[in-house]
């Protein structure tokens, strides 16, 4: 599935011997299934890189230990970004536009389903994933 959206084999290559590889190809397969444009996987997909080197050095040896360090990479992210944000408010959109998509592939990876998130906020609102990606 990755090669759909990477050209070159190294880069796929880079992506599954990543910490988060198998969860990165799973959550790319549920984004094709619900209909995501190719440019969110191009984007998401190097911010989840980053994650699972992220959670390892941290000592995360599995999506679930993996989850213990979603707020601390979205802090991280934002200190990243702090430059061009240069309000609350674009602050609080970097930090969620972190969250969510590591959040959503760490849910799917665990749990089989995926969950929306609010803006900001640690509320989910369940929605259903389709039947092909859930048994997969």
């Amino acid at each position: 599935m990755l090669e759909h959206y990477f050209i070159k084999p190294s880069t796929v290559d880079r992506i599954r011997a990543n910490a988060a590889g198998p969860y990165i190809e799973r959550y790319v397969e549920w984004m094709l299934s619900q209909g995501y444009a190719d440019r969110n996987v191009l984007r998401r997909v190097p911010m989840l890189c980053q994650f699972g080197d992220f959670a390892k050095r941290r000592g995360a040896i599995d999506g679930q230990s993996a989850l213990e360090h979603v707020e601390a990479f979205a802090a991280h992210w934002q200190a990243l970004h702090r430059r061009t944000c240069k309000t609350a408010d674009a602050r609080r959109k970097v930090a969620h536009d972190a969250r969510t998509p590591v959040r959503q592939m760490l849910e799917f990876a665990l749990r089989g389903r995926v969950g929306q998130y609010s803006s900001g906020a640690n509320t989910r609102v369940p929605t259903r994933c389709a039947t092909r990606a859930c048994s997969a």
